[in-house]
């Protein structure tokens, strides 16, 4: 049998997904969402939390230990940085989308990128997901969403975040369980 038949359809895994996602929380309700982060290309590691009251609208606090910390804020079209790596600054353009894609892992997919598609299966710390990659228009490089198969909720995402000067930068979020209140 050939193993592809065996993954769920796109279809399967945006269904599970959307009964999780900030889009999808009703009024007076927020979603938490935290885990760990690597920089492959570094080795520095890091915690992040991330908090949601609904769509387009998340606050997000990583901690890098010695190297420093960092809080996004996005409200719609709207984005800010405070951290200890830049001055103070909004976001804007590739900034901006940069930074809604990175923490699309409490949105709607679908309204988040414009291709989605399930290529396989892989394992994050000892459970089998599904591998999904997603595009978004203007980024040419991919994220890719590793997804628990039996919830529908994120565990891993390699994502791409932008960097003053550097352009768009690798990164790998390892995410914990979200917590609704």
């Amino acid at each position: 049998e050939d193993a592809g038949s065996s993954l769920p359809k796109n279809d399967e895994i945006l269904a599970m997904q959307s009964r999780h996602g900030g889009d999808r929380l009703a009024p007076g309700e927020a979603l938490e969402i935290s885990g760990d982060m690597l920089i492959p290309s570094s080795g520095v590691e890091g915690t992040f939390t991330l908090l949601t009251t609904g769509p387009g609208q998340f606050r997000s606090a990583s901690a890098f230990g010695p190297f420093g910390d960092s809080v996004v804020a996005v409200n719609g079209q709207y984005g800010a940085e405070v951290s200890d790596f830049y001055p103070h600054r909004r976001f804007e353009n590739t900034e901006l989308q940069m930074a809604r894609l990175g923490n699309a892992i409490v949105g709607d997919w679908p309204e988040v990128f414009d291709t989605l598609e399930v290529t396989g299966e892989s394992e994050v710390d000892g459970l089998k997901t599904i591998k999904i990659e997603a595009m978004a228009e203007g980024v040419d490089q991919p994220f890719t969403l590793h997804v628990d198969p039996a919830t529908g909720n994120l565990r891993k995402a390699d994502i791409w975040t932008f960097v003053p000067n550097l352009g768009p930068y690798p990164m790998e979020m390892f995410v914990d369980e979200p917590v609704a209140f």
